[in-house]
């Protein structure tokens, strides 16, 4: 297999693994919550698991502070086979965990320190293998390999999607056998993580002098980037909310708030996440026409005025209208996912681009992003309106374009004088 595509398939079965094991917590809610929060209501037991679902996004931004350092100052290759393997063992004890039957309180606590470390692997993970992949050189353009990325990370819903109607018709959903997801994450996390150890560095890594490596690259990052961290956060956390509105929220909101049976509510998830993993090669090949940062902006004014009829078009049991706005619902995300890593990745330079990208998007994710799922079921519950999660994201989305239009101008004059300097350096 030639490099440059063994660097592509590592990087995008990683990312499929990671969206994976993320989902299947969340596909997995309410009978994670039956094993580990007995004596709980069931809305409880949804709630408080949700919350653990949370609790591995809180962790990422540590976990991109170390692997962005390790990712900088030693190697994007070496960061990348520590997150991989750390996600797969992390995964494979899940699987494993005994519930509060076995244990008692003891479980959920051990499953709350399980769901820490697999975020500060996570952390690492996803931004860093982006960053990894676009600074090879590949013959398809940067903007489609960055639709592919974003693909394989859809890739790993739709696999959970298929894995949980493949148990829920073989053995039935009960109080163990969302097990075998994890384990078999687990077993497959650890076959790309030799894979991933037999990769080259890049060379625009290797490329760097000793002396332009800063000694502590975060440290670097926000005394002289802080502009760009602040668009990076904002427009992370925006994307990612629109993500895990599929991710994270779509099978609650059917079967909490729609009363869909399970294997009804998988069979949506499983629809809107085709459509999802599908559409972001092309739009990445029409961002490249447009220019990516005209793409978000356009992809952006159309959820602001979009996405709270689309909430309300999923919430309706009218068929048509329902599939209708799943489409919408997945041709938002596409759109607004497929430049991000391009978008990221340029707006940092090599010698703190890891951590760059890592700490300022998970930062995003964590803050804003990550709690989409907890925030959006919580409002449901309490207004009874189910488009409700529309005006959170609608919110983000106009927050970020606000940002980016105030800092842009200075991010670029920044920009040109880092570029000028760095040429009369050489």
């Amino acid at each position: 297999m030639k490099t440059t595509r063994k660097v592509l398939l590592a990087s995008m079965l990683g990312n499929t693994l990671e969206y994976y094991e993320f989902t299947i917590f969340a596909t997995f809610t309410i009978q994670i919550g039956k094993a580990f929060f007995v004596n709980q209501s069931e809305f409880m037991q949804v709630f408080l698991t949700l919350g653990l679902f949370t609790v591995g996004f809180l962790s990422r931004p540590f976990g991109s502070l170390v692997f962005g350092h390790i990712g900088d100052k030693l190697g994007r290759k070496r960061a990348l086979f520590i997150t991989i393997l750390g996600m797969s063992l992390t995964t494979f004890m899940i699987g494993l965990m005994p519930n509060y039957h076995k244990i008692g309180v003891v479980a959920p606590v051990l499953l709350l320190l399980l769901r820490i470390l697999q975020g500060i692997f996570i952390g690492g993970e996803g931004a860093g293998s982006a960053v990894y992949v676009l600074e090879h050189e590949f013959k398809l353009k940067r903007d489609v390999v960055g639709g592919i990325l974003i693909s394989s990370n859809v890739a790993g819903v739709l696999i959970a999607s298929v894995v949980g109607l493949a148990i829920n018709k073989t053995v039935g959903l009960d109080s163990n056998s969302w097990r075998i997801a994890f384990i078999v994450g687990g077993i497959a996390g650890l076959m790309v993580s030799y894979m991933r150890f037999t990769l080259p560095e890049t060379m625009k890594y290797t490329e760097i002098s000793p002396e332009n490596k800063p000694q502590i690259p975060a440290l670097r990052l926000f005394t002289q980037y802080w502009r760009q961290v602040l668009v990076v956060i904002a427009f992370g956390g925006f994307s990612s909310g629109v993500s895990y509105i599929i991710k994270g929220y779509i099978v609650i909101h059917f079967q909490k708030f729609m009363d869909f049976s399970t294997d009804k509510a998988f069979i949506h998830l499983l629809f809107t996440s085709i459509l999802f993993a599908i559409f972001p090669p092309f739009f990445g090949y029409f961002s490249n026409k447009l220019a990516y940062r005209k793409f978000i902006y356009a992809a952006t004014i159309a959820i602001i005025l979009g996405f709270i009829p689309v909430m309300i078009m999923v919430s309706q049991h009218n068929h048509t209208i329902l599939l209708l706005g799943l489409t919408m619902l997945a041709l938002f995300a596409a759109a607004i996912c497929t430049p991000l890593y391009i978008y990221f990745s340029d707006m940092f330079p090599t010698e703190v681009r890891y951590s760059g990208v890592a700490i300022s998007f998970n930062l995003g994710n964590t803050l804003i992003g990550g709690l989409t799922p907890i925030i959006s079921a919580y409002i449901v519950q309490n207004t009874g309106l189910k488009f409700a999660p529309g005006v959170y994201i609608v919110s983000l989305a106009t927050i970020y374009l606000l940002l980016d239009i105030v800092l842009h101008k200075k991010i670029e004059k920044h920009h040109k004088k880092s570029l000028k300097k760095k040429h009369s350096s050489l």
